[in-house]
């Protein structure tokens, strides 16, 4: 069934965007989530990925919980395969005020699928179902979950796994179009996520190549889903979350910004860093933004490496400044 909504419903909780930050671990962190929320009020963010287990048991929960009042609307995702562990991180979960929780059963990563975590759970519907069923009757929130579209091409389990959910209970599935098998190769496969969304009729979130506004449009165009997941995509374009959102309501690409002004906003990502982790830690983390940041544009790979050798906030701070100096030369020069 094509989602016509103009907003994604979670069970009886409206959501006034179609676009939504996905979990990635040591991405979308505070300081990250306070970016994306420059361009979108309403759009749902997800916590990183948590270990139900360690969720449940932790006595410093606000360390683990890891959450602002800007954060809100937000969603805790948890992974694990205990179902009695996984409905008691929803209850506590609700307890702190989240919107909804979802279910990790797509990471990939080998040290999650070997404990029976994350795709694994593709492998194992009777677990599946019975986290499913706990986890709903323990909370009165949204329950969702993610999976990929299969274990291999041999086991493709979007359409099964969609009406399960869907006949559990749950509010809502987000399916990447790759299998685990494939990882982060190859292209998705939206396919999956149309007959998924055709086969059931609560929203179907795709993911999979989300990497433009133009991308998100022609998802929504091809699959009919309700939603997009934007992993990847957000990756040095934080903004991409309200941009995906307003080009498929609007057909404008806005906001948008040039590559001078990007670096300004990665000025003001590495400062909400430095007052959330520390000095040392920020800079560490910093790395991987500002390459993911300043990717493709002109000379970024001796950025790059500089910014790599530094140690300090102002070091980073000027490095980046000088870069965007460069750049109002470089472009005054065509000019």
């Amino acid at each position: 069934m094509r989602y016509n909504l103009p907003y994604l419903k979670y069970k009886d909780k409206i959501v006034n965007s179609r676009a939504v930050l996905a979990p990635m671990a040591g991405v979308t962190d505070i300081p990250f989530r306070k970016m994306v929320r420059k361009w979108t009020k309403d759009s749902l963010v997800f916590t990183e990925m948590i270990n139900s287990t360690t969720f449940v048991q932790s006595r410093k929960i606000e360390e683990i919980a890891k959450a602002t009042e800007e954060d809100h609307p937000i969603i805790y995702q948890f992974s694990g395969s205990d179902p009695y562990m996984m409905a008691k991180a929803a209850e506590r979960a609700q307890k702190i005020g989240a919107f909804g929780v979802d279910i990790n059963m797509g990471c990939p990563t080998s040290k999650i699928v070997k404990k029976g975590d994350g795709a694994d759970l593709l492998r194992d519907q009777k677990r599946a179902k019975e986290i499913f069923e706990e986890m709903v009757k323990s909370v009165d929130i949204p329950i969702s979950v993610k999976i990929r579209s299969g274990w291999d091409d041999n086991s493709i389990i979007a359409v099964e796994y969609a009406q399960l959910a869907e006949a559990c209970g749950l509010a809502a599935i987000a399916i990447h179009g790759r299998t685990r098998v494939q990882l982060y190769q190859g292209e998705a496969n939206w396919e999956y996520i149309k007959q998924a969304q055709d086969a059931v009729n609560i929203p179907v979130l795709g993911s999979g190549d989300l990497w433009t506004a133009e991308d998100a449009k022609r998802m929504i165009d091809y699959t009919g889903c309700a939603g997009l997941w934007v992993a990847r995509g957000c990756l040095g374009n934080p903004w991409i979350v309200a941009q995906m959102d307003n080009y498929i309501k609007t057909g404008k690409i806005e906001p948008n910004f040039s590559d001078i002004e990007k670096i300004d906003f990665m000025l003001e990502h590495l400062a909400l860093m430095v007052d959330y982790m520390g000095e040392r830690g920020a800079i560490l983390a910093s790395r991987k933004h500002v390459a993911w940041c300043i990717k493709n544009l002109p000379d970024s790979e001796l950025v790059r490496r500089n910014i790599n050798t530094l140690l300090t906030h102002i070091e980073v701070k000027d490095a980046l400044k000088s870069y965007q100096q460069h750049l109002y030369a470089l472009s005054a020069s065509k000019n």
